[in-house]
């Protein structure tokens, strides 16, 4: 049960005050679950909690997060243990979603400006785990001298590096043994059947049996890895058959997110270039989510809480930071997805131009960026999922209302009613 399930106490400041009547709620309170990493006790009075929960809000409020940058920079505008390199926008697919809308031709991030952007923000004395992620969109490993280049300046670091990587699947066998044998935690973009893969990520002849192959030799290999799968509105009548697909395959670590309306998807009219009905694929996952549950495979998606491993936070993801997310010019956006949301200037995840060699900072984006914030979100701050969701994505609020402070309402329903149902079925399934 512990690995499936950690619910975080601080739901409960939350649901106690919506008086709720589901007798699921009781189990959990006398199962004593555990809040971050701090066992409670089997029966916590509600001014126990709440006095636990007022404790775990101080230690998470923006100015804290702020300070503890602070005293890493030394001379450093920013500082960063996570870094995300945009290696190229070149691809073998042409992914009727790609939110870059990478192509055969396109740029390839220069390995000086890594290696700059390493030596720049990465804080001077520190002796700790730094996360450096080779992301797309385009295919990292067709940029993979310069990804080898980066993990040998990184290695040579007096820190403890974890490398990641997102692919498409297409890699030759030889760059795959290298990134095994380098330890690079991989990622497997797959949507589905072979149908639903050439619909939604269209490419060269032989290309979904050579990601097949990749999949095959991972799996081989015994090593931790994970398949992610853009759910469209076509695709979401295939949830149920992708995941049978993928458990066959021997994956046991996948992600069914949600399509963004970005790049080539914000022109598209066809059903497998359109974003999904949010309560018609909650539903579907929930269902799918249970029997993974019951058959030992994590199941997650970046729209909904996983409960696998959570730390209640008060920002919504990394670009809250913001990210150290290095497009292929060099310019700093808060996440990779959202480079192209508006033109350069205009864009409010676009924090740091690359110009002549250097980092211009725009500190009014940056600010609005670290300032998104739960305590920030008015309409937040009565919610059951709060501490996980935090405000929900901010390009899919920016891209709907013009406002990521602004949240979307139906979004809201759809993650709270995931959450409640998930729940109450958990604890019929498990704690009864």
């Amino acid at each position: 049960v512990g690995r499936l399930l950690r619910l975080p106490n601080a739901y409960w400041e939350s649901v106690e005050q919506m008086e709720p009547k589901a007798a699921y709620l009781e189990h959990f309170k006398r199962a004593g679950f555990l809040i971050g990493s701090d066992p409670l006790p089997p029966v916590m009075v509600a001014e126990q909690r709440r006095s636990m929960v007022a404790e775990q809000r101080r230690s998470m409020v923006a100015e804290q997060r702020r300070s503890m940058v602070a005293e890493h920079k030394e001379g450093c505008l920013y500082t960063s243990m996570k870094f995300r390199f945009h290696m190229t926008e070149r691809c073998q697919l042409r992914c009727e979603y790609c939110y870059l809308s990478a192509g055969e031709a396109g740029k390839s991030l220069p390995i000086e400006i890594a290696k700059q952007a390493l030596q720049t923000y990465l804080p001077k004395n520190y002796r700790g785990q730094v996360e450096v992620e080779f992301h797309g969109g385009g295919e990292p490993t067709l940029a993979f001298e310069a990804i080898k280049a980066i993990v040998e300046e990184v290695r040579a670091l007096p820190i403890t590096p974890q490398f990641r990587l997102q692919t498409n699947g297409l890699v030759p066998r030889e760059v795959l043994d290298w990134l095994l044998r380098e330890q690079v935690q991989l990622s497997v973009s797959i949507d589905g059947s072979a149908q639903i893969q050439q619909l939604q990520r269209p490419g060269a002849k032989g290309a979904y049996q050579q990601m097949l192959d990749t999949i095959e030799t991972l799996v081989g290999a015994k090593v931790s890895f994970n398949t992610i799968s853009v759910v469209s509105d076509y695709s979401l009548h295939f949830l149920e058959e992708s995941y049978e697909l993928f458990k066959s395959l021997g994956v046991r670590n996948m992600l069914f997110n949600p399509l963004h309306e970005l790049g080539r998807a914000s022109q598209g009219t066809l059903s497998h270039q359109k974003a999904v009905d949010i309560m018609a694929f909650v539903q579907k996952f929930l269902a799918i989510r249970l029997r993974a549950d019951q058959e030992g495979i994590r199941v997650m998606s970046d729209f909904l809480p996983d409960f696998y491993h959570y730390h209640p936070r008060d920002f919504q993801c990394n670009a809250c930071r913001p990210s150290m997310c290095v497009h292929v010019n060099g310019d700093l956006v808060a996440c990779t997805r959202a480079y192209d949301v508006l033109p350069r200037d205009q864009n409010p995840f676009i924090w740091a131009k690359y110009e002549e060699g250097i980092w211009q900072m725009d500190e009014s984006k940056k600010t609005a960026l670290e300032n998104r914030t739960l305590e920030n979100m008015p309409a937040c701050q009565s919610c059951l999922v709060k501490w996980d969701c935090a405000g929900d994505c901010l390009i899919e609020l920016y891209k709907k209302t013009g406002d990521f402070y602004q949240v979307d309402k139906v979004r809201c329903e759809a993650k709270r009613w995931f959450v409640q149902n998930y729940l109450s079925a958990f604890s019929d399934n498990f704690l009864a």
